[in-house]
């Protein structure tokens, strides 16, 4: 049987009480808040598991850094004792250097048979030349060159056998060292 409520609308009570609206809207707030604590929660545990990951990959590459700082130090050091080599060899001139220097200013009738350093940081050249003149000549080029100073004609012999000239000169050249 169908209750029938004559009353007029003002008067009749209504289908849904007050006390059924505030426990359902007060299930649907809980419902509302757990959902987003939930989905808090779940975002932090992602965030925490990112968080591990790197710190676990941190550690593993930890001797990596290392290594890398070792390598960075020996290049500094390698870098300093090149810059130090490089400021003390500045003024001094390679051997090779030197010797490129006497090939340009040697005549074709000269050839060496020694060429030596001495203690004094004196050059020592020892060979044989076709006559007199190219002697001369070789030691007014080396005068004339600024690298070289003070050629000395040490001692010069006459080779009768090979009818050749055997010499000697030393010179200090610029920048070598003692």
């Amino acid at each position: 049987m169908n209750p029938i409520n004559l009353l007029p609308f003002v008067e009749r009570q209504p289908k849904w009480s007050i006390d059924k609206l505030i426990f359902i809207f007060s299930i649907l707030l809980v419902l509302i808040y757990s959902s987003i604590y939930t989905y808090n929660v779940c975002k932090i545990l992602r965030i925490e598991k990112e968080l591990q990951a790197t710190r676990n990959q941190y550690e593993l590459l930890q001797p990596t850094l290392e290594i890398m700082q070792k390598s960075n130090d020996k290049l500094q050091l390698i870098d300093t004792k090149n810059k130090i080599a490089a400021l003390l060899t500045n003024e001094r001139q390679p051997l090779y250097t030197l010797i490129q220097r006497i090939v340009a200013i040697m005549p074709q009738q000269l050839w060496f048979t020694n060429l030596s350093k001495s203690d004094k940081g004196l050059l020592e050249m020892k060979g044989a030349a076709t006559t007199y003149s190219v002697v001369a000549e070789f030691i007014e080029n080396m005068e004339k060159d600024p690298f070289f100073l003070d050629p000395t004609l040490v001692k010069v012999e006459i080779d009768t056998a090979a009818s050749l000239l055997i010499f000697e000169i030393t010179v200090k050249p610029k920048g070598m060292q003692q």
